[in-house]
């Protein structure tokens, strides 16, 4: 599904916004608010819940969308938005604290909706800080980063199913909690790699459906 929407954001109109980063965090923010009013926390379908599905296309789709029409260097010159980085990463751990996801948005939608609007300016303002910290240190060129730059959408795409099918596997075993995590990470990590190396890289079919140059 990501792949095919990678795909078919290239046949959307390009959007004119005098300020791009208060359109990205209004969408986020919005859809999130939005599910909330329709969704319990604990509603999902398919085990996929509507919450964390929209909490994570928002962010996957308008970054797809910012890559496929090359405003990642627009978004990564707002430098004034990182001062405030320390005072959102304070608010959104207080909000965290009296406003746990998991407790339902009907307890105290006034809260929940803070604590969604604080938690989309942390992470879009961190995506803009990090894309500003890379265009001034990491913009050049070798093997190494060309690859990791041509891989790494697919990487995020398969990564998931990926997690989920070894994740299944290692909950049998009795193992510590840490040393599980430490090994699904290992073979997340491994096992995309491998795959993207050895059959999506040879195939232009694959490459083109997993919007990879």
């Amino acid at each position: 599904l990501f792949s095919v929407i990678f795909t078919l954001i290239k046949f959307l109109p390009m959007m004119q916004f005098s300020s791009l980063r208060f359109f990205y965090i209004a969408c986020s923010a919005f859809l999130l608010v939005l599910v909330n009013f329709f969704f319990d926390k604990d509603t999902s379908f398919f085990y996929i819940q509507p919450f964390s599905f929209l909490y994570n296309f928002s962010f996957f789709f308008l970054g797809a969308y910012s890559l496929k029409f090359h405003l990642l260097n627009t978004l990564s010159r707002y430098t004034r938005f990182f001062r405030f980085l320390p005072f959102l990463i304070i608010a959104s751990f207080y909000l965290s604290l009296i406003d746990p996801y998991w407790v339902s948005f009907k307890y105290n939608p006034y809260y929940r909706t803070l604590h969604i609007i604080s938690d989309a300016i942390l992470t879009w303002s961190i995506i803009f800080f990090l894309l500003n910290y890379m265009q001034r240190n990491i913009n050049f060129n070798n093997s190494s980063l060309n690859y990791l730059k041509e891989s790494g959408m697919t990487i995020y795409l398969i990564h998931h199913p990926i997690s989920i099918a070894i994740g299944y596997y290692l909950k049998s075993f009795q193992i510590s909690i840490f040393l599980k995590f430490f090994l699904q990470l290992s073979l997340v990590f491994i096992l995309s790699f491998l795959f993207y190396h050895l059959v999506i890289s040879k195939s232009k079919i694959f490459k083109y459906f997993m919007g990879t140059r």
